[in-house]
């Protein structure tokens, strides 16, 4: 029952505060009520997220609907808008994220997350409805085009608001406990909507898979807004006390000190708003526009040197990304010709994805936690070996395989190996970085590095790997092989730049030491 659950877990979250008061007890419920809501908020964000982001990669890969027709490399329509519409992204995540600080700063986080989560649902309702109605004379190509680039450019965006909030609520101790649970039922939810897209869609089409997603990324939105209810009329809500732009909490005083999560009692400091040159800014520099914005994160970086250090890190992890989905996609097209059973390969391997991340998330990630003393610092440097492992012997493998080309076990070996630690290890390790920072970057440095370096790492890999296509081919075995080495230089560089950010991270507190460690 709903009850047991929050017993349950109200007790595992004071178990990490040395308060055990009736008053404690019950701030320690509603945060948990808090946190649970904003759980499912971002599992059906996820949820959402597949239906959509399934339904604008088949509308634009449609000859119907969208730009179908390169899917072989022959040069169609796809051939070459898929890599333009990549490109597009990283562009476009700029705005949206100087839309987003401009609300941010004007309304708060609350009424951020609301707005731009209701603007997702909107695009995804008019989508549905513009698209039959346009394709008969060529235009809904267009609509499309835009789906798609809108819906890879704000996932990111919304996503890091859901663990904004998560990381203000907890401390980094109670974090080590909780995010890796919270990222596991992302997980299942981004699982069971994939695993029955194909239903779906059979019943509904495509069309109507859009409309699904709006209602669910809807249904997103009310769970995080009721989250953020209970944070206001409690006292915990992020930077409710400070930060000059947030609405007041419901109560219209200023909240007890109780009310504060345990660990973060004399915390606020962190919540406060900048001064200085940022405060001549208006606080969110979005009185420069875009350049406004990017002034505000080259002094964000510079107060904060581990946050240029993880926007590095970011854009390699990213462009390795891309260019193992390049080569997994190209990789499979050739070893599987046959249309449905290559989906039915590809959907498989999302399917163990997702599996295995939620199975790390659950159980495996809690228990080395434990292990390691409740510090991630591990982490950075356990993912990019066991990526320059992994790509060092698919390159090895195809050079020494018959006809050059690997089996395909080592074609999706790196790409699975890849996606499970973006879902599960480096996903509760960013988290963890977060936690110990302060309201500015949690909020507004967490979306700078989400949306920029993550889109442009991905953007400008993409846009190198249609330049190789269009100069030499993707089919020429001597290009591939070169790209494979490539990842595996990549993954060394990725891992000299995880090498510098754990130098750069706090070192992990003793028991009892709840509280932020970075100066605000």
């Amino acid at each position: 029952p709903a009850s047991t659950i929050l017993t349950k877990s109200s007790i595992l979250l004071s178990s990490s505060s040395s308060s055990s008061s009736p008053a404690s007890s019950y701030d320690d419920t509603m945060r948990v009520r808090s946190i649970l809501r904003m759980a499912l908020s971002l599992a059906a964000h996820f949820a959402g997220y597949e239906f959509a982001r399934n339904a604008a990669l088949a509308l634009f890969t449609s000859e119907r609907t969208g730009f179908g027709g390169g899917e072989k490399g022959g040069g169609g329509g796809a051939a070459w808008a898929l890599p333009l519409a990549v490109g597009c992204v990283a562009p476009f995540s700029v705005a949206l994220l100087w839309l987003y600080t401009l609300i941010l700063d004007k309304r708060g986080p609350r009424y951020a997350l609301r707005s731009t989560t209701v603007l997702f649902a909107s695009v995804l309702f008019v989508s549905g409805f513009a698209v039959p109605r346009t394709s008969q004379n060529g235009n809904g190509k267009y609509i499309v085009f835009g789906l798609f680039v809108y819906q890879n450019a704000s996932v990111q965006l919304l996503c890091n608001q859901h663990w904004g909030y998560l990381g203000s609520v907890l401390t980094a101790r109670e974090g080590s406990t909780w995010f890796a649970p919270v990222a596991g039922l992302g997980s299942i939810s981004s699982a069971l909507a994939a695993g029955n897209v194909s239903k779906l869609v059979e019943r509904v089409g495509l069309n109507g898979l859009l409309y699904l997603g709006g209602w669910t990324v809807l249904l997103s939105a009310w769970f995080a807004d009721g989250a953020y209810e209970i944070a206001e009329e409690h006292g915990f809500a992020p930077a409710a006390r400070d930060h000059g732009g947030m609405k007041k909490t419901k109560t219209k005083t200023k909240p007890k000190k109780k009310s504060r999560p345990p660990g973060r009692e004399d915390d606020d400091s962190r919540d406060a708003p900048p001064d200085g040159d940022d405060a001549r800014d208006g606080h969110g520099g979005h009185g420069g526009g875009i350049v406004g914005l990017a002034r505000r994160a080259s002094r964000l970086f510079r107060r904060v040197p581990v946050l240029g250090a993880l926007f590095v890190e970011v854009l390699l992890s990213q462009s390795l990304s891309s260019l193992l989905n390049y080569l997994f996609l190209t990789g499979v097209r050739d070893a599987v010709p046959d249309d449905s059973a290559r989906a039915g390969w590809t959907g498989s391997c999302y399917a163990w994805i997702n599996g295995i991340s939620g199975a790390m998330q659950f159980g495996a990630l809690p228990a080395i936690m434990r292990l390691c003393g409740d510090d991630p610092r591990w982490v950075w440097m356990v993912s990019p070996v066991a990526m320059a492992f992994l790509t060092l012997m698919a390159s090895w493998k195809g050079s020494m395989a018959g006809g050059g080309r690997p089996s395909l076990f080592w074609i999706g070996a790196p790409f699975l190996a890849m996606k499970t630690i973006e879902y599960s290890l480096r996903s509760f390790a960013v988290e963890m970085l977060y936690v110990s920072l302060d309201y500015e970057s949690r909020f507004v440095g967490k979306e700078v590095i989400g949306l920029f370096a993550n889109r442009i790492g991905k953007s400008t890999m993409a846009v190198v790997l249609a330049l190789i296509a269009a100069s030499w081919g993707d089919e020429s075995e001597i290009v591939r092989r070169r790209m494979r080495l490539a990842s595996f230089v990549v993954a060394l560089g990725w891992m000299c730049c995880s090498l510098r950010l754990r130098r750069l991270l706090p070192p992990k507190k003793k028991k009892g030491g709840g509280k932020k460690t970075h100066p605000a």
